[in-house]
């Protein structure tokens, strides 16, 4: 498998803890003797990417996709920008970097309207105990690709055995 893995500067600031999160989950896969490198999307790095889509041009976004998977087998990424967050808020500080809620879907909604597939699990949690996601993005009727290395990174993540306080 070849993996590329995406933090900056393709959707925004992120936290540093989710980057690092992200950059742990890249380094377990490598484990499994994956290929395993940092990646740059041009395309998403041009405008951000929920205003590219909100303007309708996700067509032009297509074909950058379409060439990333010609060379990977997968995009790892955040979900979130951040950690888990509080409910109803209007504007988040990113790396001192104010941007407003919407902000937070830049990772998530190029997938969504371009149909990628797409999985999210916590491989992380942060100094102030909230989970940290990361996802994993295959080509277009690649679920198989997705599954695998989500079964592979579930084995080496460090909440594996994380359960709710009954």
């Amino acid at each position: 498998m070849r993996v590329g893995w995406l933090v900056e500067p393709g959707f925004g600031p992120v936290d540093p803890e989710v980057a690092a999160t992200v950059q742990a989950a890249a380094e377990a896969l490598q484990s499994t003797g994956a290929i395993v490198e940092p990646v740059r999307i041009p395309a998403l790095e041009k405008d951000f990417a929920v205003d590219v889509f909100n303007a309708l041009q996700v067509m032009e976004i297509k074909p950058a996709f379409a060439d990333f998977f010609r060379g990977y087998d997968a995009l790892l990424t955040a979900v979130l920008p951040i950690p888990a967050h509080e409910h109803g808020a209007t504007e988040f500080v990113i790396n001192g970097q104010t941007v407003p809620a919407t902000f937070i879907q830049g990772a998530t909604v190029p997938l969504n309207l371009t149909g990628l597939l797409g999985l999210s699990m916590r491989f992380g949690t942060s100094s102030e105990g909230l989970p940290i996601g990361v996802q994993l993005v295959s080509a277009w009727l690649a679920e198989s690709t997705v599954l695998h290395l989500a079964a592979q990174l579930e084995t080496l993540s460090p909440v594996r055995d994380l359960h709710p306080d009954l």
